[in-house]
């Protein structure tokens, strides 16, 4: 809790840093700032496409009474801090991982305690940086003066901040803990205090307004009591567009989540659902299968437990009810009551079933290429074909596509990789015009598995150089 900065954005140069990193211990060392260099140079004065684990590029500077501040990036050019890599020093490629972990590449640094004259040098010093070393940039900042340059804004908001935390850390030191009261349901019963009670009296005896709790504040409280008992983690990305009471509920279930689970026991599904009767799967009939596997998907609904089936199979009825039967019964599940907690099940995942997933991965890799009316596959898919310099180039000609034929001809895989055939017809209508031309003929897509999912490889499609 506490006012802060928050940045993410890439360097424009990479034969630049080195001047970069000049220019801000200049100024770390003109302001008695403790700083640290990182490596001062990118592989061979360029960018990686493939981001380095081992290494960062850059400096960080550490104002009196402030967090870190990070001008530091991964070899492939985007800002990244110490504590961000070493969360995700176990990914295997951090640049597959971007869009699952966003956090990667977007930083924060605390202020509150710097006080107002530190976080304006700050910021004027990310002013400066992003005008001559970065590019893609973006900061938000909870005092408001990257955005109105109001020095007045500022001292409100940290005042309010201040207040807020003066208030609360009073609270606790004038309020003891009762006996046998966990320190998070202690923490909480002290917010709810601060929030009731919107004035105190000082040394004088003169009644000062203390600032009321909004629902920001209550969900500050609610992340704090969070990482007491929880040990809870926030990665903060300050332009959120999530709205406060939405968040707060969220932050609600989780905490009625943990409290469920803290005293939960495990037990089979068997006996969660009451270890009822039932018949084995080898001595009923095709039809008695069917009855009797619809009266147990409606006992484990009525348990909130759900199985579902992606895919088509043979005799699946039989399949599905051999396998509740013979194995979900004795998977085991913590036993949580929680009102709408409802415990789902995939039966490919206890059975993958590759060519299920092969088919729907190509259908959406196309699907995504194809639609040219959002961003998506450009935020998201753009790099991942190792042909892909190919493949967008061919997309940036035109304005739309539409695929007219798509039929499966043979998909083969063994445990690391895979190939999709397929039969293709699709026109695409050439930007500036009406003109269409017209594609058609045979298209592959190549996987790698890796950690149990595939990754696509490599793009064949007709396309006529």
């Amino acid at each position: 809790m506490g006012l802060s900065i928050h940045y993410r954005g890439n360097f424009k140069n990479p034969a630049d840093l080195a001047l970069m990193i000049e220019e801000v211990v200049a100024i770390a060392k003109t302001n008695h700032w403790e700083y640290f260099i990182f490596e001062n140079e990118f592989p061979n004065l360029t960018f990686t496409q493939n981001p380095d684990k081992e290494n960062l590029y850059g400096i960080c500077i550490s104002p009196p009474e402030c967090e870190m501040v990070s001008f530091s990036f991964l070899s492939n050019g985007k800002m990244c801090g110490v504590e961000k890599l070493q969360i995700n020093k176990h990914l295997k490629n951090l640049e597959e991982e971007e869009e699952e972990d966003k956090n990667l590449y977007y930083l924060h640094t605390k202020t509150q305690y710097a006080g107002i004259e530190i976080h304006k040098k700050i910021i004027f010093l990310f002013d400066y940086l992003n005008t001559t070393y970065f590019e893609k940039f973006e900061l938000h900042d909870e005092g408001r003066f990257w955005e109105t340059r109001n020095e007045k804004v500022l001292k409100t908001i940290f005042d309010r901040y201040t207040n807020l935390i003066d208030s609360f850390q009073s609270t606790l030191e004038n309020i003891p803990m009762n006996d046998g009261e966990s320190a998070e349901d202690y923490v909480l019963r002290m917010a709810e205090f601060v929030q009731k009670n919107n004035s105190i009296k000082d040394n004088n005896s003169e009644e000062e307004e203390l600032p009321k709790l909004d629902i920001h504040d209550e969900n500050e409280f609610k992340k704090l009591k969070l990482s007491i008992e929880h040990g809870a983690s926030y990665f903060s990305e300050g332009n959120t567009n999530v709205p406060p009471e939405i968040e707060g509920q969220f932050l609600d279930n989780i905490t009625n989540f943990e409290n469920a689970a803290k005293n939960a026991n495990q037990i089979t599904i068997f006996e969660k659902l009451g270890k009822p009767e039932y018949k084995p799967e080898s001595t009923l009939t095709n039809d008695e299968i069917i009855i009797e596997l619809g009266k147990t998907q409606l006992l484990m609904q009525n348990h909130h437990i759900n199985l579902d089936v992606l895919a088509d199979y043979i005799n699946e009825e039989r399949l599905i009810y051999k396998f509740i039967t013979e194995e979900l019964f004795e998977h085991e599940i913590t036993d949580m009551h929680i009102p709408g907690l409802q415990t789902c099940f995939i039966y490919e995942e206890f059975y993958p079933n590759h060519e299920y997933d092969l088919k729907r991965d190509t259908e959406d890799f196309l699907r995504m290429f194809f639609n040219t009316k959002d961003d998506y596959y450009h935020r998201s898919h753009s790099e991942e074909a190792t042909n892909h310099i190919t493949l967008n180039n061919f997309r940036s000609l035109f304005k739309e596509f539409e695929m007219t034929f798509f039929e499966f001809q043979e998909i083969t895989f063994d445990e690391q990789d895979a190939i999709v055939r397929f039969n293709i017809d699709f026109w695409a209508k050439i930007k500036g015009t009406d003109t269409k031309i017209n594609y058609s003929g045979d298209g592959s897509l190549s996987f790698k598995s890796e950690y149990g999912y595939w990754y696509l490889r490599d793009v064949t499609l007709p396309i006529i150089d």
